[in-house]
C-alpha cells in the first residue's frame, strides 16, 4: 500500500512537470541570445535571453496538433494508470477480510504499470515524428528531430547555433511511477495468508469429566 501511494503522488505531479525541454544558444558577431522552451501533458513554456532583456511566455498546444496529440494520449495513460493505482491500494486494505482481494489488488498494480509505462515510452517513441511534422507545417523545420534526446550544432558565416533536447523531471517520474506500481503489484501477491486463529500455544482446557447416565429405575 505505501509503495502504491508512493505510485499516485509521482504519477500526480508527472502530469503536472515537464516531459520534454529544449534549449538554444546562437552567438555571433560578439552576440549571443538563448533560450528554450519547457513542455508538459497540457502546455508549456518558452523563454529568451537576449543582450537588450529576457522574455517568458506560456504556449498551448492549439497551434501544434500533433504534439497536443501525443501528450493527451499520455495523459490519458497516466490517469487511468493513477485510476488503477489506486484500485490497488483500495483492494490490499480490504484483504485482511478477504484475502482473495489481494490477487485482485496484484492484477490492478500490473495494469496500473502497464499503462504508467506506457504513457512515458508513447511519449518517448512518438513526440519526435510529432514535433517534426508541426515544425515543418510551421515552415520553421531548420532542424530535424531524430530521437528523444539530442543535439545539433549548425554553423555558417561566423554565426554557431546550437539546439538540444531532453527528457524532463515528470517523464522520469512517469517511469518512476511505473515501477513502484509494479513491485506494489509483487507485495500483493507476495502477502502472506491470513493466520487462523487458535489456541494459544501451551493451552489446556479444562478437565471435564466424562457424564454418566443417570441409573435406570427397575
Amino acid at each position: 500500500m505505501a509503495t502504491g501511494g508512493l505510485g499516485i503522488v509521482l504519477v500526480l505531479a508527472a502530469m503536472v512537470g515537464t516531459w520534454w525541454s529544449v534549449s538554444f544558444a546562437v552567438s555571433g558577431f560578439g552576440v549571443t541570445a538563448s533560450g528554450g522552451g519547457d513542455f508538459s501533458l497540457f502546455g508549456g513554456t518558452t523563454r529568451l535571453v537576449t543582450p537588450i532583456g529576457s522574455e517568458t511566455s506560456t504556449v498551448s498546444y492549439g497551434n501544434a496538433t500533433n504534439v497536443g496529440s501525443v501528450f493527451s494520449m499520455a495523459a490519458l495513460f497516466a490517469f487511468i494508470g493513477l485510476v488503477l493505482g489506486g484500485g490497488m491500494i483500495g483492494a490490499n486494505a480490504t484483504a485482511r477480510s478477504q484475502p482473495g482481494m489481494r490477487r485482485v489488488g496484484g492484477a490492478l498494480g500490473i495494469v496500473a504499470f502497464l499503462l504508467t509505462l506506457l504513457s512515458a515510452v508513447y511519449v518517448m517513441t512518438s513526440l519526435p515524428t510529432a514535433v517534426n511534422l508541426d515544425s515543418g507545417a510551421a515552415g520553421t523545420s531548420g532542424y530535424v528531430i531524430s530521437g528523444f534526446w539530442g543535439s545539433q550544432t549548425t554553423t555558417l558565416l561566423g554565426t554557431s547555433a546550437t539546439v538540444a533536447w531532453a527528457a524532463g523531471w515528470g517523464w522520469y517520474a512517469a517511469l518512476a511511477a511505473a515501477v513502484l506500481f509494479l513491485v506494489g503489484a509483487f507485495g500483493s501477491f507476495r502477502a502472506p495468508r491470513a493466520v487462523p486463529v487458535g489456541p494459544a500455544p501451551g493451552f489446556t482446557p479444562d478437565y471435564q469429566p466424562p457424564m454418566t447416565p443417570p441409573p435406570t429405575q427397575p
